[in-house]
């Protein structure tokens, strides 16, 4: 039985590798967003349209959720703003 070989580890790898970077930055956002930094909106976004690519709606709610959750405590028509585009995404076929 085959396993993919080398090329097929890699790929997985990479994949991991991928989503635990995501996961890091959408963490990163959160305590920039928590802690009120002005710079903060910046670090979401970018996690934000990164989780948008994923193909899978649970793992982009799941994912999500709690940094939309955090944008929403915050005032701020930008802030505001960034919280409905990351509650859409968790209910939109990518």
């Amino acid at each position: 039985m085959s396993t993919g070989g080398p090329d097929r580890a890699r790929v997985l790898g990479e994949g991991h590798y991928r989503r635990g970077h995501t996961v890091a930055e959408l963490l990163l956002a959160e305590i920039h967003i928590r802690n009120g930094e002005p710079r903060g909106l910046t670090p979401a976004h970018q996690a934000i349209e990164k989780v948008s690519t994923l193909q899978s709606i649970a793992a982009r709610r799941e994912w999500l959720m709690p940094l939309a959750t955090t944008l929403e405590t915050r005032p701020g028509t930008d802030t505001q703003e960034l919280a409905r585009t990351a509650r859409q995404i968790t209910t939109t076929q990518a």
